[in-house]
């Protein structure tokens, strides 16, 4: 297994290996010692050498984006595929600037050759991975409501995993991990919560009553019903060719035109292209 490495280097954070818990403190303070000495306009933490970041070591590195940014200096943060995938879910677009790498960057010193080696994935520890986030597959679709897979509505057919890649930039993610598959994808029952799902509920109740998306956030028209929508609001949702209406509680936005909802304690993904009317309940 790779360890973390993390250097101030020209200017940049460089961080490399796998980010694991047990790096939480260790993050939290060449971070905060990073933001320290560097400007608010030059801040960027470089990770597109990293393989694997813990769902709770991710969140670390928000909560000090978000810091900076409430103090008016935003973190640049260039990432690997499956960094950005865990931000993504995390509701990273927020508090800082995500710019997928789909290889390493060079850092200073570094040959061409080596930049281009990524380290290993350690299995990701029990309780915080992201796996437990799949696709409906349309026949599934079909069963009834006694599965634990049970379909919201109908979507785009989304683009290759090459195509995600491509396009992973702010604004223009199709889906995250799970969501690379036509119909909609939802997360499993509650029982077990990996520590993504866990961390997305919890930080839904800290972000009770705030607007889903920011007014002044830059979206295409076919997304601006997000900025209709409250966090831990209840709203019901009425989509065309759907038999009944999907009533559900927002949690998060978590890439793209897909939203988090609970219905019911339930935890599925909803495309919000597919709404033709929103009515707020509670």
């Amino acid at each position: 297994m790779s360890m973390m490495t993390i250097e101030n280097a020209d200017g940049i954070l460089w961080l490399t290996g796998n980010v694991m818990p047990s790096e939480e403190k260790r993050l939290n303070d060449e971070l905060r010692q990073y933001i320290k000495v560097t400007p608010k306009d030059a801040r960027i933490v470089d990770m597109s050498a990293v393989k694997y970041i813990s769902s709770s070591a991710a969140k670390t590195l928000l909560t000090i984006a978000q810091e900076a940014s409430a103090r008016g200096g935003k973190i640049k943060v260039r990432s690997s595929i499956p960094v950005v995938r865990t931000l993504s879910l995390l509701g990273a677009d927020t508090w800082c600037e995500v710019e997928p790498c789909r290889e390493p960057n060079r850092r200073p010193g570094q040959s061409s050759a080596s930049s281009r080696v990524l380290p290993v994935t350690p299995n990701a520890p029990k309780g915080d991975s992201n796996s437990r986030l799949v696709p409906v597959d349309p026949s599934v679709a079909k069963r009834d409501s006694r599965t634990n897979l049970t379909p919201v509505a109908s979507s785009d057919v989304p683009p290759t995993l090459d195509d995600m890649e491509v396009k992973e930039a702010l604004g223009e993610r199709k889906s995250t991990v799970g969501l690379n598959a036509p119909g909609t994808s939802i997360v499993r029952a509650s029982v077990g919560q990996t520590g993504a799902e866990a961390a997305l509920v919890a930080g839904a109740a800290a972000k009770a009553g705030l607007p889903l998306v920011n007014e002044d956030a830059e979206l295409d028209e076919e997304l601006a019903a997000l900025k209709k929508l409250t966090v831990m609001k209840t709203y019901t949702f009425q989509m065309p060719g759907l038999k009944s209406d999907i009533t559900g509680k927002v949690l998060a936005r978590v890439g793209g035109p897909w939203i988090l909802i609970d219905t019911h304690g339930a935890k599925k993904m909803l495309n919000i292209k597919q709404v033709s009317i929103i009515d707020i309940l509670a």
